[in-house]
């Protein structure tokens, strides 16, 4: 018997724009799924002078290579911090953004929550 998909990275259409929402772990086996749906949406030229959003509602595991997937992302996205924003990450994601040094390296969109110090 085999399992399922430990991540799924799709792109939504979300208003004019779009977002890549990602579920399930972001690790080792998310950086090419995140890699691709962000190439994507770059190469539709559907995200010009808007962030990218990358929604993490549905994400309950980071690792380094989740990490990796995100700043991948943001390479492709232009560099900055303000080319890549993450909706909703949860209070385990926000805490291996902060171990890693990296809660400073996106724009966070907290929804019903004041950002983390």
């Amino acid at each position: 018997m085999g399992v399922g998909p430990i991540v799924d990275v799709r792109v939504v259409e979300e208003g004019e724009g779009y977002v890549v929402e990602a579920s399930g772990e972001l690790d080792l086996g998310a950086v090419e799924a995140m890699t691709r749906a962000v190439m994507a949406v770059r190469a539709a030229r559907l995200w010009a002078d808007q962030p990218l959003v990358i929604d993490l509602a549905d994400v309950g595991f980071m690792d380094s290579e989740g990490l990796r997937a995100l700043l991948v992302a943001r390479q492709l996205g232009g560099g900055s911090p303000r080319s890549v924003v993450l909706r909703n990450p949860s209070e385990r994601v926000l805490a291996t953004l902060a171990l890693a040094g990296l809660g400073d390296a996106f724009v966070l969109d907290l929804p019903g929550r004041a950002p983390a110090s």
